[in-house]
């Protein structure tokens, strides 16, 4: 009978480094060409920390030339030096990466995976459909559109409200908390990249402003036993 020998196979175990919490806000407010901006809210916005970077860009059009202003996070009365955005064209762009060195304990080969967690995506939305033989009632919905990760969100109610989207007390919160997930393994500086972009259930149905991301970046790899 053959004897079985101890094996000297070593399995590589999971090392992970976590960046701090970060808070990105955007409001809708004259800059130039981009009406999507963090001009109101820089001092409030919180970064990953060391070792990390997060860049969060947002596209989209201009509904009106004043709406509610949203100034250090405070979603407030309408404001003659504010707007309100459209849905349509509305893309927000969410890219994280790990800026650290190597982790000492690194397997060969490594496969480095990064990970931009969103804890949760939110804006403020408003119908501003006439008040008077118009729909009661539209729908809004975040959908993610990156590459081989597409999902949406449930469709959420958004009612006409007396005074529609000029009176700040009528605009709802639109919140998400997607589904995350890791990059393929790759190279210790590659990035995740996340796009969303939102679905009304009816063209220039719906004014939004205010949106709001949270989460952080994990850096996994194959560590040695």
């Amino acid at each position: 009978m053959l004897g079985v020998a101890g094996s000297s196979l070593s399995v590589a175990s999971a090392g992970q480094i976590v960046s701090e919490n970060f808070s990105i806000a955007f409001g809708v407010a004259p800059n130039g060409t981009s009406v999507w901006n963090a001009q109101e809210n820089e001092s409030s916005n919180i970064l990953p920390g060391q070792n990390f970077e997060i860049d969060v860009k947002v596209d989209g059009d201009a509904m009106s030339q004043t709406g509610p202003a949203f100034k250090e996070r405070k979603f407030g009365p309408v404001d003659g030096g504010a707007m309100s955005g459209t849905v349509e064209k509305f893309l927000a762009t969410i890219v994280g990466k790990y800026t650290g060195p190597a982790p000492a304990d690194a397997a060969n080969p490594p496969n480095y995976r990064i990970q931009v967690n969103i804890s949760e995506i939110s804006l403020y939305a408003s119908a501003i459909g006439d008040e008077a033989g118009s729909i009661p009632t539209f729908t809004l919905k975040f959908n993610e559109v990156s590459f081989d990760h597409e999902q949406s969100q449930e469709e959420q109610s958004i009612d006409i409200k007396p005074g529609r989207f000029t009176n700040a007390a009528n605009y709802d919160q639109i919140v998400w908390q997607p589904k995350n997930y890791a990059s393929p393994a790759g190279d210790l500086d590659q990035e995740q990249g996340r796009l969303f972009d939102l679905t009304e259930s009816e063209r220039n149905a719906i004014a939004i402003d205010a949106l709001e991301v949270n989460g952080n970046i994990v850096l996994t790899y194959d560590s040695k036993p």
